[in-house]
C-alpha cells in the first residue's frame, strides 16, 4: 500500500464517470467510464462481462440492480498508461424512479476476476442526471 501511494504520485489508482442518456421510445441508459491507472488493469480485474451487475447502494438501505450491455474488455491508452472501460447498463422505469428519490452510498461492480465496491462522492448523481433529462 505504502508503494502504490508512492508510485501514483497522488492520482487514483480508479475512478469513474458517468452520465445518463435517453433515448427515443423512453429508454434510459447509465454510461460509466472507469480508468485504472494501469496497462495491467484486465489482469488485475479482468474485463465486465454482459449481463454483469451494478449494485447501487442507496444511502435509505435499498440497492438497485443494473445489468451491463455488451462485453468491455478495457482500451489501453499507451500514452497515460491507463485503461478505460465503458460500460452501458440499461434503467427501466421502476428503477428509475428509485435512482431519482434516493442518494447513492456505494456502487459494487462485478469484474470477470469478482467483484469491488467503490465509495461514491457525488451521491445526488442520478438526482441531477434525470432532473436534467426530464426537462425536455
Amino acid at each position: 500500500d505504502v508503494y502504490k501511494r508512492q508510485h501514483m504520485k497522488g492520482r487514483d489508482y480508479v475512478t469513474c464517470r458517468g452520465f445518463l442518456t435517453s433515448i427515443s421510445g423512453g429508454y434510459r441508459h447509465l454510461t460509466l467510464a472507469i480508468t485504472i491507472a494501469s496497462r495491467n488493469a484486465r489482469r488485475e480485474y479482468g474485463y465486465i462481462k454482459s449481463g454483469s451487475l451494478l449494485n447501487i447502494k442507496l444511502l435509505d438501505g435499498k440497492t438497485v440492480s443494473l445489468f451491463s450491455q455488451g462485453d468491455q474488455l478495457g482500451a489501453i491508452n499507451s500514452s497515460t498508461g491507463s485503461t478505460t472501460y465503458t460500460i452501458k447498463y440499461p434503467i427501466d422505469f421502476q428503477k428509475e424512479k428509485l435512482l431519482a428519490k434516493g442518494d447513492v452510498d456505494r456502487v459494487r461492480v462485478v469484474w470477470s476476476t469478482g467483484y469491488e465496491d467503490y465509495e461514491v462522492y457525488n451521491v445526488d448523481f442520478f438526482q441531477n442526471q434525470l432532473s436534467c433529462l426530464n426537462q425536455k
